[in-house]
């Protein structure tokens, strides 16, 4: 795989998580069965997301300190 592809794929993993983050974060820790068919208001801007942020976090140290973390 090449560089492009490899980043293309990130690229799209990335937005897969933030997305589903976002779209999800009014129903997380709901133990319940959810019979969603829309969601209303569609959000328009990413909300905070620990996971991700964490993953940002790590993304970051292993770019400043390497891959020996």
């Amino acid at each position: 795989m090449n560089p492009k592809e490899y980043f293309s794929k990130v690229y799209g993993c990335f937005l897969g998580k933030n997305i589903g983050g976002t779209l999800g974060i009014p129903f997380e820790g709901q133990q319940k069965f959810l019979n969603l068919d829309f969601y209303n208001p569609v959000p328009t801007q990413p909300v905070p997301n620990d996971d991700l942020d964490l993953q940002l976090v790590w993304l970051v140290h292993m770019q400043e300190k390497g891959r020996k973390v």
